[in-house]
C-alpha cells in the first residue's frame, strides 16, 4: 500500500513512523511536480531543486520502500518562467524533452514508475486545454511517453522496464 508524502513533515515523528510502518510505497505530494522541482529556467546556473525529493527518496530506501514518480507533466504547478514566458512551441518542447530526461535520469532506479502526464483529460473525457497540449506540435501525451520511451532506452531507468501512467 503506498502514500503520498511531503518531505517537510519528515521531521514529525509521528508522520515518519506511520509512513515507515504502515506503506511500503511513497509517491510525492508535490516534490517531483514541474514548478517544485523545476523553478527556474535552464540558462540558470541552479534551475533544478531536487533536495526535497531527494529527501523522500532517501527515505524511503532507508525502510525498503518503493518510490512512484509524481508527475512529470501536469497542467498545475508549472513555474512562472515556464507560463509567462512566451516560448514557441519548439522552445517548449525543448523544455519538455530536457525536463523529463533530467529528472527521470537524476532519480534512475531509484522511482519505480512515473505518471508521466497527469490529468490530462477533463471531466468530460476531452483532453484538457494546457500549455503543454494547446502549443501546436506538443501533444503532451505522445511527447511525455516519447520521451519518457527515449529515456528507458538511453539508461536513464538502469535499463528496466518501467510502469508509466498517462
Amino acid at each position: 500500500m503506498s502514500a503520498a508524502a511531503d518531505p517537510a513533515h519528515f521531521s514529525e515523528t509521528q508522520y515518519t513512523q506511520i509512513l515507515g510502518s504502515e506503506f511500503s510505497a511513497l509517491e510525492p505530494e508535490n516534490a517531483m511536480k514541474f514548478g517544485p522541482i523545476h523553478p527556474r529556467p535552464n540558462t540558470d546556473a541552479q534551475p533544478y531543486d531536487f533536495a526535497p525529493a531527494d529527501q523522500l527518496v532517501s527515505f524511503a530506501k532507508q525502510r525498503g520502500m518503493k518510490v512512484r514518480g509524481h508527475t512529470l507533466v501536469w497542467h498545475q504547478q508549472n513555474p512562472d518562467w515556464l507560463t509567462t514566458g512566451a516560448l514557441s512551441s519548439s522552445q517548449l518542447s525543448q523544455v519538455l524533452q530536457d525536463h523529463i530526461t533530467t529528472v527521470m535520469t537524476h532519480f534512475g532506479a531509484d522511482v519505480y514508475a512515473w505518471d508521466v502526464v497527469h490529468e490530462a483529460f477533463e471531466d468530460n473525457g476531452t483532453l484538457r486545454n494546457t500549455l503543454w497540449y494547446d502549443q501546436p506540435g506538443i501533444g503532451f501525451a505522445g511527447q511525455g511517453n516519447k520521451i519518457r520511451g527515449a529515456s528507458i532506452s538511453g539508461g536513464a531507468r538502469g535499463g528496466s522496464q518501467r510502469e508509466t501512467h498517462l
